[in-house]
């Protein structure tokens, strides 16, 4: 009897293992995929919370993770845009996507105050390597303030293709650089050293309900202050977790410190700079469809209606025209923006994402030229 039980143990063993081994490999993120993710006219919306004081991030190897229950602080709607044409791209020359924020952002900083953002641009490149090169924007209602903040060579955020067990190694230096005028000039540098691995993989599930397959990146970071004569000043040492799923939904976190264990539940910062962000990503189909040659604007009812949590958006332009198809809730305000720029004439269709909104009426609006058109949509959760 115990001679045939250990035989079974071993057999489940030995087909097992293979199976996890295969099931985890096959949540794989590509160059391909952030592509699509950061293509022109596609949206990404991110959301912070700077309120949540502890999270579970699951476990090292086949996982699971719960972020249903984020808040928000915080929205930015961020639109890919042509680089050439973005605001700062002289200052960028090695970024291959431009992100620009749509909305303006009014954020709580601690001894500040209120502080609005606006027009700002997120720059990266998308190859062999994801890589955060930095933002550049300026600060309204805060006496004209304008930030730039710079990573040389780039962050390299995911070593592409990138599956469980990757890693990879970053060095790049951190230049925050502050006017605020007429007087104050603000300039801070640091070093940075980081290790990331991919350890840990599964379903992660956001606020709204959506379910992604996701990977688990956690990086240590060793991060040194320069002085103010270029010389080495202290180090300090910092973990971060990144939930990243193909699709281009993302959840980014601190952890309050080094000594944590890496799995179960975690305490954060709580701070604005260390925030929890999620992205939920919108792309946009920048080829028009092959059956359709259109000889009028046209604007189509979403399908499926009512949705849960994406549907389909199509539109016409009968010609070259600037468009803009954006989405608003039951008050007026803009929740997504899905298409802005240039489309050559033809008939196009939009993904619209609406996990991270809540349910109820939502009305989405094409212009396009001199035409302007509006269709209601029912999203049920």
């Amino acid at each position: 009897m115990k001679t045939r039980t250990g035989t079974a143990l071993l057999l489940l063993l030995i087909f097992a293992m293979p199976e996890a081994r295969l099931l985890a490999q096959a949540i794989t993120v590509t160059t391909a995929d952030l592509q699509a993710v950061t293509s022109l006219g596609s949206t990404i919306t991110r959301r912070t919370d700077s309120v949540t004081t502890s999270i579970d991030i699951g476990k090292p190897g086949a996982t699971s993770w719960r972020f249903d229950s984020l808040k928000t602080n915080g929205t930015f709607v961020l639109l890919s845009v042509p680089v050439a044409t973005s605001l700062y791209a002289a200052e960028f020359p090695g970024a291959t996507v431009a992100l620009q924020l749509q909305n303006v952002v009014a954020i709580q900083i601690p001894t500040i105050g209120a502080v609005t953002l606006k027009d700002v641009v997120f720059y990266s490149g998308v190859g062999p390597f994801y890589t955060d090169q930095g933002l550049r924007g300026s600060v309204v209602e805060f006496s004209g303030a304008i930030g730039r903040w710079v990573r040389t060579p780039g962050d390299t955020s995911y070593a592409l293709p990138m599956a469980m067990g990757s890693t990879w190694t970053s060095r790049y230096k951190e230049t925050l650089r502050g006017t605020l005028p007429p007087l104050i000039d603000l300039k801070l540098e640091k070093n940075h050293v980081d290790t990331s691995m991919v350890d840990a993989w599964g379903k992660m599930t956001l606020p709204g309900g959506t379910i992604h397959d996701a990977l688990r990146i956690r990086t240590i970071d060793h991060v040194t202050t320069l002085t103010s004569d270029g010389s080495n000043g202290a180090t300090t040492t910092m973990i971060s977790y990144t939930f990243v799923s193909g699709d281009g939904s993302r959840v980014k976190l601190n952890a309050k410190d080094t000594t944590q264990a890496d799995s179960g539940m975690i305490a954060l910062p709580h701070s604005i700079n260390d925030a929890i962000q999620w992205d939920i990503a919108s792309i946009a189909t920048g080829v028009p469809l092959a059956s359709a040659v259109p000889s009028e604007f046209a604007l189509q009812q979403n399908y499926p209606n009512p949705f849960n949590p994406s549907t389909t958006i199509r539109y016409s332009v009968p010609e070259r025209s600037t468009v803009a198809l954006s989405v608003y809730n039951l008050l007026g305000q803009q929740v997504a923006q899905l298409v802005l720029g240039d489309r050559e004439r033809g008939s196009y269709e939009v993904k619209f994402d609406a996990g991270a909104l809540p349910s109820g009426m939502y009305f989405y609006r094409l212009s396009a030229g001199s035409f302007v058109e509006t269709r209601r949509m029912m999203l049920v959760k």
